[in-house]
């Protein structure tokens, strides 16, 4: 507030960054469900077990981050914001 910031700027300003960091998290996980995808039509290629090791990891990564956006998503809504993507 020394600066002329109100409380209220600072929240809007939180909630900004919070929303563009949700977008940019909502492309990441498009780009990986994508490349999953991309991996599942390589599949004969490579050996069963290992496919299986690659898919299992993609599958938890987009998992987690689907986790943080929902939190995230939830807090935008708590504060009259529209959820990003898929995360809710």
């Amino acid at each position: 507030m020394f600066n002329g910031t109100t409380t209220q700027d600072t929240k809007r300003a939180a909630l900004q960054e919070l929303r563009d960091r949700a977008l940019h998290l909502n492309t990441t996980i498009k780009v990986l469900e994508q490349q999953q995808a991309g991996l599942a039509s390589q599949r004969s290629l490579m050996a069963e077990g290992l496919f299986l090791q690659k898919m299992a990891i993609a599958e938890q990564d987009i998992a987690r981050k689907r986790a943080v956006l929902t939190k995230w998503n939830m807090m935008l809504s708590a504060n009259g914001m529209p959820p990003i993507g898929q995360g809710m």
